[in-house]
């Protein structure tokens, strides 16, 4: 089977790996995102994909710029070696069309790209596969790993299904269960899903292949659609539930963490971060305090406790603006918080904050 790959995000590395040299598939071409500004210097960096295949595959790719109409493939790459494309748009993209149709591949197979592909793309391949990381038809849409996690599921799944021009909406091709634990954070479940994802590739193309896999035509009627979070939606709003606030705080750990202020200066939580069992003395406390106000400080046993929308979380790890990681017992030596203090959001953060699941796209 001849195919052609479409990829930016870390979670897909482990299925490309696979693909480059399975005996069974021929990889004529990897499609990832152009090098973009990233960190405090804003220097241009490879998208995760691009930086895997340079480091383990350097000798086997011919890089082609599609974004010029000078430059394209005359010939197809020869056996063993595979193209790298780097679009600075899709849409539009007649050189792109061109060449994808020149390599006349049997299936493309999409993961964590970042791009919507229109019908003139996807016509070019006979299987144009991708996975998803959400139960279908829940969660269509661009952050479904934060989603899951920030909207408390137990379980979801990770899906491969055909693809067309609307969102997530093809014929469903396989789909397998994934538990999502307690405990578990965004780095977490993408591991697990990086896992889970190469076996399940590897079942749909041999499937698709084979024609033993009849698509499953999704339930329109329950789709929910999930919208692109970024980092605005890390800061915390204290009027939330607890289980809500440490559900947040899952879904941003580690990259982002949860950001609220103390004092006028940014300061971050990561994980571990607990709901607390409250007392009714702790009860009474709460119900006088204002959402963010800390109730309880206390260095020798560490704990630093915060009033929430309907209970109490404590929280163990703090980063301090332009300040290294600190536990609960060092920040509390270091900062010197009191019962009464507060932790500050602004409102202009958290304003028509939109959920992170709903039946409609308009978002």
């Amino acid at each position: 089977m001849r195919v052609i790959y479409f990829g930016s995000g870390e979670i897909g590395i482990p299925t490309l790996r696979w693909l480059i040299d399975a005996p069974d598939y021929d990889l004529l071409a990897v499609v990832t995102r152009k090098d973009a500004p990233s960190g405090r210097k804003m220097q241009l960096c490879p998208t995760p994909i691009k930086q895997f295949i340079k480091d383990v595959a350097r000798d086997r790719i011919i890089e082609v710029d599609v974004d010029s109409e000078t430059k394209t493939a005359s010939e197809p790459p020869p056996s063993g070696v595979f193209l790298l494309l780097t679009p600075e748009h899709v849409r539009g993209n007649k050189v792109l069309r061109r060449l994808l149709a020149y390599l006349n591949a049997d299936a493309f197979l999409v993961v964590s790209y970042g791009r919507i592909l229109t019908n003139l793309v996807l016509d070019k391949a006979k299987w144009p596969v991708c996975v998803h990381t959400s139960a279908l038809p829940k969660l269509r849409g661009p952050s479904p790993v934060r989603s899951v996690i920030a909207t408390g599921r137990t379980e979801t799944e990770v899906c491969t299904f055909l693809m067309t021009p609307r969102m997530d909406d093809g014929d469903v091709l396989l789909r397998r269960k994934v538990a999502v634990l307690p405990d578990m954070t965004f780095r977490d479940l993408c591991a697990r899903f990086s896992e889970k994802i190469p076996v399940l590739v590897k079942e749909t193309l041999a499937g698709l292949s084979s024609g033993t896999i009849t698509p499953e035509p999704q339930n329109q009627s329950r789709a929910t659609y999930c919208r692109l979070i970024t980092k605005k939606d890390a800061w915390i709003d204290w009027s939330w539930k607890a289980l809500n606030i440490r559900n947040q705080c899952r879904a941003f750990t580690p990259d982002n963490c949860i950001v609220t202020t103390f004092r006028e200066k940014r300061i971050k939580f990561d994980m571990p971060l607990d709901i607390v069992s409250e007392s009714g003395a702790k009860t009474r406390m709460r119900k006088d305090a204002e959402p963010g106000t800390i109730i309880c400080v206390d260095s020798d046993v560490g704990c630093l406790e915060v009033v929430c929308g309907d209970g109490v979380i404590r929280i163990n790890r703090l980063q301090p603006e332009n300040r290294p990681w600190l536990s609960a017992t060092e920040f509390i030596n270091g900062f010197a918080p009191n019962t009464g203090d507060q932790f500050i959001t602004s409102n202009e953060f958290v304003a028509n904050r939109l959920p992170f699941e709903q039946e409609s796209m308009r978002f």
